[in-house]
């Protein structure tokens, strides 16, 4: 028995079971594909054919420009994330993490964070300047790590260019405090882990892994040298 079905049929049969409920799309894809498919036998070289030609051409209509600079590449991918885990070694040699608030990546491999001068994280910084960060939008399914090397500095040009008002609840005299403090942080690499195709691409990959048996790689995994 030969079965083909176009793109636009996945399309539409995945739109309607999102639509019924509030199921993420990446657990829609495999419920979708096991209805559709469980108890057919298909030729499998015919398979990997057909969805091979449906993969490549669903997803060239949203190939990325191949020669974006890699600092673009992150700026782009946390562009919308502002909270970071930002991860320090301890005096004990443990690792220490906390949401911080980005506030600005610039296109130098910067990334800025304000801090207290007396806080933690800043003595900890003080005895190893080795960091990382991680973003995470589990909406989307994008995850990215960062790493890099972190300075403390008390600059009062970039303090006045990125200070807010908001920050008064932790800094009550203003930028003017003399506990605020900035972490600058010099990146050196970063991995993504990004699923931005479509449903419809999603289920195509999932339906060729399970009929052919090859692994199903959802998504982009990149590394980022900067």
């Amino acid at each position: 028995m030969n079965i083909q079905l176009s793109s636009q049929q996945v399309g539409k049969s995945t739109g309607m079971i999102c639509r019924a409920g509030s199921v993420q799309p990446s657990a829609v894809v495999p419920i979708i594909a096991s209805t559709l498919f469980d108890g057919f036998r298909m030729d499998k070289t015919h398979i990997r054919q057909s969805f091979t030609a449906m993969e490549s051409n669903t997803k060239n209509q949203n190939q990325s420009d191949s020669s974006e600079q890699p600092i673009d590449k992150l700026i782009e991918k946390i562009k919308d994330i502002k909270i970071a885990m930002l991860s320090t070694i301890s005096e004990e040699g443990r690792v220490h993490s906390r949401p911080m608030y980005t506030q600005e990546v610039k296109e130098d491999g910067l990334i800025w964070f304000f801090t207290g001068k007396n806080s933690r994280k800043s003595q900890e910084i003080e005895r190893n300047p080795i960091v990382s960060l991680s973003y995470s939008d589990p909406g989307d399914d994008l995850y990215v790590s960062v790493s890099g090397r972190a300075t403390l500095t008390q600059d009062r040009g970039m303090i006045n260019e990125l200070w807010k008002e908001s920050l008064k609840a932790w800094f009550p005299d203003g930028k003017e405090d003399p506990n605020v403090q900035l972490i600058r942080i010099k990146v050196d690499e970063a991995e993504y882990w990004d699923t931005p195709e479509s449903n419809v691409v999603q289920l195509i990959g999932y339906v060729k892994a399970r009929l052919t048996g090859e692994p199903y790689r959802p998504g982009e995994n990149e590394k980022l040298e900067m």
